[in-house]
């Protein structure tokens, strides 16, 4: 009968080597090699027998395009990988090969080639896909896809969109994952493979039955939460504030102690955290957090500043980082001699911070200068304030 004219499918599955999965994934395609059309299943039923019909008759003899007769190879189910993928395509380009044998064969010879023309769909030129699933090839052969179906309406009802989750020790998918990596569920496929996005960028399944991974508890999701608005905190002064700041203007500010430039820079500063955590206070349930400060030097003058301090001992501070005329001047680096040299005399010092945070016990407003209050006044207008000796 040779070729006839086939259905789109809305996906397509493809058996391929482990080995050639990063230039497929690159170019976003299945090339031809030659052929006039590249060739899938359209089920994973239609798969599993394709492939019993092709490689899983490893030692068999079969004709190939050439009519050259030839042994089917070993078949490595570890080194192979079923791709899911969502075609790009000319709807007017699929293709289904009728096998065509003779009129003498016997009827379970005719049943079998019309059962493998059937499981196989072509596409007439190089197919450009849209997404995939990764899809190990174990679980395509375990059964019909009725199995898999169930078992993916149940865990759908456990793994949701945009849930976090965290790899302990995943090794179904074709790429392995680093032990703690965490992603973001997309959603559960057709045989109950979990998708996720993960956080370096990529989109890999991961299997609750083989694999080992964790969805985060509330109090690890607090976390990340406030991890990610630090990050975006700091991301948004290196973006935003450091750019545009003059080291010159500042340092001229610190010898003449002219509080207007100094006030600019701290507004921008504060502004950054207000954006970052959608709020200008710290909360008791906050671990460490990075605050916008003023700097009391032991030698009177007044300095910008970043401090991390500890919510959990009560404003305890942790780390230091200056704003100075040659730069960042981070006291638990000494990274920056010039900006080390530049703060030696400031030390020790006492500071008092922009953000709202009642639990520190460091605070001591009847020592704080007017200078000081008036900055911290034109930013936001009532502050608390600590005071710590180094």
């Amino acid at each position: 009968m040779g070729y006839v004219n086939a259905k789109a499918p809305s996906a397509v599955y493809h058996l391929t080597p482990k080995k050639n999965l990063d230039a497929i994934i690159k170019a976003k395609a299945i090339k031809r090699f030659g052929d006039t059309e590249c060739w899938f299943c359209d089920t994973l039923k239609n798969l599993k027998t394709y492939m019993e019909y092709t490689v899983l008759q490893e030692g068999k003899y079969y004709i190939d395009k050439d009519q050259t007769a030839k042994k089917y190879p070993r078949f490595e189910a570890d080194d192979y990988v079923v791709l899911r993928l969502v075609p790009r395509s000319r709807q007017d380009r699929w293709v289904r090969w009728m096998q065509v044998v003779s009129p003498k064969s016997s009827a379970e010879m005719k049943a079998q080639a019309e059962e493998f023309s059937n499981s196989k769909i072509g596409y007439r030129g190089d197919l450009r896909f849209t997404s995939y699933e990764i899809l190990s090839v174990g679980d395509v052969l375990m059964g019909s896809e009725t199995p898999w179906k169930e078992n993916a309406e149940k865990r759908k009802q456990q793994y949701f969109y945009n849930m976090r989750v965290e790899a302990q020790d995943v090794k179904s998918t074709a790429y392995a994952l680093p032990q703690g990596i965490r992603g973001s569920v997309l959603r559960v496929d057709s045989i109950g493979y979990v998708v996720v996005k993960w956080d370096d960028g990529r989109i890999l399944p991961v299997d609750p039955d083989k694999d080992d991974f964790k969805i985060l508890t509330a109090e690890e999701l607090y976390d990340e939460k406030y991890d990610v608005m630090q990050a975006e905190f700091i991301n948004g002064i290196n973006r935003n504030v450091v750019p545009s700041l003059s080291l010159s203007a500042l340092g001229k500010a610190y010898e003449t102690q002219d509080m207007q430039y100094m006030t600019e820079v701290l507004r921008s500063l504060h502004n950054e955290f207000v954006s970052a955590y959608e709020s200008d206070s710290v909360y008791e349930d906050m671990d460490f957090v990075t605050v916008p400060a003023v700097v009391l030097g032991a030698n009177d003058k007044i300095y910008l500043a970043l401090l991390t301090i500890d919510v959990s001992s009560s404003g305890e501070l942790w780390d230091a980082q200056f704003f100075t005329p040659y730069g960042i001047y981070d006291s638990s680096e000494n990274n920056n001699h010039k900006a080390q040299q530049y703060m030696k005399e400031a030390f020790p010092y006492k500071y008092w911070y922009t953000v709202r945070y009642d639990g520190d016990i460091h605070t001591d407003m009847d020592d704080c200068p007017d200078k000081i209050k008036e900055m911290l006044t034109s930013v936001q207008s009532t502050q608390t304030m600590g005071e710590m000796e180094l």
